[in-house]
């Protein structure tokens, strides 16, 4: 009797569906997963940055709580980030400085993830299309922890 088979740590998140331009490379994957991270760095760092951000009407639990996540959450960032090899950038932009007075954690957190597990199909899906599979086996790990770390820097 054959065994089903069994998806590997790459191959897992392998999508054959997935078009991808002929230009891109490792780089060009790592420079975006730095503008991905880099860019909720610097929304994080805004709302960690603004006192009361909450309000006149925030209780004092909720603002140490909107603070404790900042600082964990920014925390989580830069460790993903030095995962890359990369020193984060924070631009603060008009966008940013918007995006940072505005931010809702729950939400934050629920489409970083999403935007992050999206990118990790199109790099898994290269990296196998490309005969990259170590490397994508890196970059599954990098992910992977970087979504374990945003998830347990929202514990409260």
């Amino acid at each position: 009797m054959l065994e089903p088979t069994r998806l590997g740590y790459l191959e897992q998140f392998y999508d054959p569906r997935v078009v991808l331009p002929e230009h891109m490379g490792k780089k060009f994957w790592e420079n975006q997963q730095a503008k991905r991270i880099e860019k909720a760095l610097s929304i994080v760092t805004v709302a960690g940055g603004m006192p009361r951000r909450l309000g006149a009407d925030a209780t004092r639990e909720e603002l140490a709580l909107d603070k404790k996540r900042a600082k964990r959450v920014h925390h989580a960032l830069r460790t993903a980030m030095y995962s890359w090899g990369k020193d984060p950038e924070i631009v603060i932009s008009p966008e940013i400085q918007a995006a940072g007075a505005q931010l809702d954690w729950e939400s934050f957190t629920e489409q970083h993830l999403v935007l992050a597990r999206s990118e990790l199909i199109q790099m898994a899906s290269w990296a196998m299309l490309n005969k990259e599979q170590r490397w994508g086996r890196s970059v599954v790990t990098r992910i992977e922890n970087e979504s374990k770390w945003i998830r347990h820097s929202m514990r409260d």
